[in-house]
């Protein structure tokens, strides 16, 4: 579950950045997009629809949260439950937004709706890696 909650983590912190987290230090220039809701149909103003963000940061969210969906759910088992359902929820949510996203690349439509939160997303996931820090390193008290 670590290791997913952490690939999901940088997959998040990457896209939310425009990826401008590994080239800030050399232009200096910091974006994050830390939460979005757009519903959108209706063709632009060149007649097709036209994307917000690129093909590459869109397939790294969907990644990033498919790996949430898939490790969120694990630490609701792991002793985590509002922050693994919290987590599996917004990656539903982040999969459905994406995916509906990606397909403009695939055939032309001119609907979109996208809702997410990445500075969420990452609150929860440094939340439960945090809390099973905690666990591992806990020492029981003699009986």
């Amino acid at each position: 579950m670590r290791t997913l909650l952490i690939m999901h983590l940088v997959a998040v912190i990457l896209a939310s950045t425009d990826y401008s987290i590994l080239t800030a230090p050399f232009n200096g220039g910091l974006h994050w997009e830390y939460f979005r809701y757009k519903s959108f149909s209706g063709w632009g103003p060149n007649g097709k629809y036209t994307p917000d963000n690129s093909l590459l940061v869109v397939v790294t969210y969907l990644i990033g949260y498919v790996l949430g969906a898939v490790s969120f759910p694990l630490a609701v088992r792991k002793g985590n439950p509002w922050a693994g359902i919290l987590g599996t929820v917004l990656s539903l949510v982040g999969i459905v937004s994406f995916g509906i996203e990606v397909s403009h690349w695939v055939w032309m439509h001119n609907s979109t709706w996208m809702a997410y939160a990445p500075s969420l997303m990452v609150l929860l996931a440094l939340r439960i890696l945090w809390t099973q820090r905690s666990h591992r390193h806990h020492i029981p008290e003699p009986a």
